[in-house]
């Protein structure tokens, strides 16, 4: 999943979660991948990237067997 960013280049979390809410339920993905499969893992923090994956999670509910979040980093 592409991580999104506001104008200023910062991570925009409420962005994530929409996003990660219509590959879930609009386009029926079963588990989406954050951190780094579009490159932008070099260019986050380490707290962006757990914040990312906290906001995907929530957004498509706790961690569930039917809609995982798995992160490319440790960052949990």
């Amino acid at each position: 999943m592409v991580t999104p960013m506001t104008d200023d280049f910062a991570v925009d979390l409420d962005r994530a979660g929409e996003l990660a809410q219509r590959l879930v339920d609009e386009q029926a993905n079963d588990g989406l991948v954050v951190n780094g499969t579009t490159g932008e893992s070099p260019t986050t923090t380490d707290e962006e990237k757990a914040d990312i994956v906290r906001a995907t999670r929530q957004a498509v509910g706790a961690v569930s067997y039917t809609h995982l979040t798995l992160p490319t980093t440790p960052y949990v």
